[in-house]
């Protein structure tokens, strides 16, 4: 869909002119860093756009200029290139980092102070890092299991419709992961101010899909 790619491209173009912006280090850690960065934004985008198409709002047909039934067979192959831009962005140290490190050494990451008696919101703070990095590890595979039970057809349609509305659940959980993990710096750049907008439509999407259903305000 031609709204998707403009969508696409224009968070490229946001990362890019971080970078251009605050520019990382000259290292392959910071590189795969960034790489590890564009790769989930993608994905995240991806699976948004999918919940906005799953959610079926009244404006969705004019908005994407394309009738229902070319929608839902974008919905489906979107949502596969989602879950598979999201296992790139879950190995790109593994699969870029051996690439850069002929090219870098990869220095080793500064040793983070510990605080002696953190206050307590600090302390919440510095779990939610935690929280939101391995429960991301949980939800991708999640994901996929989601995807391959998508491709079977011996689900009941009704069992297969509960089970596919815990993408949104997924969507949800993984908020945290998207916007704690940010860059405080991006916060204030079109990039990091594009992944909240994200973030806020798939949870409209993912909130009204659990609460009211599909295509509720055509009711």
């Amino acid at each position: 869909m031609i709204l998707t790619s403009i969508l696409t491209i224009s968070l490229f173009i946001f990362w890019i002119l971080g970078l251009w912006c605050f520019p990382p280090n000259f290292d392959a850690r910071s590189y795969t860093h960034e790489i590890f960065y564009i790769t989930g934004a993608i994905a995240w985008l991806w699976m948004a756009i999918c919940l906005v198409i799953a959610a079926r709002p009244s404006w969705i047909e004019k908005v994407f200029r394309s009738p229902l039934d070319r929608l839902y067979v974008f919905h489906k192959w979107l949502g596969f290139a989602a879950v598979a831009m999201a296992f790139v962005h879950y190995f790109v140290k593994d699969i870029f980092g051996p690439i850069l490190r002929f090219i870098w050494t990869l220095p080793k990451p500064p040793k983070k102070e510990m605080i002696a008696d953190p206050a307590f919101w600090d302390l919440v703070w510095s779990m939610s890092r935690t929280v939101a990095k391995e429960s991301s590890v949980w939800l991708t595979w999640i994901a996929l299991i989601l995807v391959l039970l998508c491709l079977t057809k011996k689900i009941p349609y009704k069992r297969w419709l509960k089970i596919h509305s815990v993408f949104a659940w997924v969507f949800i959980f993984l908020s945290l992961h998207s916007l704690r993990l940010m860059k405080v710096s991006d916060f204030y750049m079109p990039f990091g101010l594009s992944i909240v907008a994200i973030t806020v439509v798939g949870l409209w999407a993912s909130i009204n899909l659990l609460r009211k259903g599909p295509g509720w305000q055509k009711r």
